[in-house]
């Protein structure tokens, strides 16, 4: 059974207000970095609740089904990154990159070719 496209869409809403409101608390708190990612999970929900009213779809976002791997490399300025991506022919699909962690670099320091856990 479909849930009433409003009315999730106000469910949605909601929960983005509420996670708005968590991140002025952080950021009041001087937790910067916490309350710069509630407000962009805010600005998701906020988003998807605008989907759920205006699109016929439904505003999945994350896939579970699909694959996804990891990748140490190093980039051109010599700094070990992280790379997050899904393979979806043709194409390659970039998810994310970040700087490596320390286990990270230890990891592909000693045991050169293992992928990231």
């Amino acid at each position: 059974m479909r849930p009433d496209r409003v009315r999730e869409g106000r469910r949605w809403l909601d929960q983005a207000i509420r996670d708005l409101d968590d991140a002025r608390f952080c950021i009041g708190g001087q937790r910067f970095s916490l309350g710069c990612f509630v407000a962009q999970q805010a600005a998701e929900k906020a988003l998807k609740a605008f989907l759920y009213v205006a699109s016929p779809e439904d505003p999945w976002g994350h896939s579970v089904d699909e694959e996804r791997y990891l990748v140490l490399g190093m980039s051109d300025r010599r700094r070990l990154v992280v790379a997050a991506f899904a393979e979806r022919p043709p194409r390659t699909r970039l998810i994310s990159a970040r700087p490596a962690t320390r286990v990270e670099q230890r990891t592909y320091e000693e045991e050169p070719g293992k992928t990231a856990e």
